[in-house]
């Protein structure tokens, strides 16, 4: 279904960040936290237009796979928000 996800981003070094992209959205919202390095890092190395992130609950891995490659599948773990 059509829709939108919002990344948020702190850092002490370069401040805070907060982006809004279209995206399709499947199930219920939920907010997760991950690593950006780690999600840059295969961010990197994905060279189609589109992503696929899924992921059922704050507290499960999240599975990046390019859209239209089924060769490459990326498990990315999440952070505790620690609130």
């Amino acid at each position: 279904m059509p829709g939108h996800a919002v990344i948020a981003a702190t850092s002490a070094e370069t401040g805070d960040n907060v982006a809004q992209i279209d995206a399709s959205v499947e199930g219920d919202q939920i907010e997760i936290a991950f690593n950006v390095k780690y999600m840059n890092d295969v961010l990197s190395i994905i060279d189609t237009p589109q992503v696929a992130l899924e992921t059922s609950s704050p507290m499960e891995p999240g599975v990046l796979k390019p859209v239209g490659d089924n060769d490459f599948v990326h498990i990315i773990m999440p952070m505790h928000f620690g609130r």
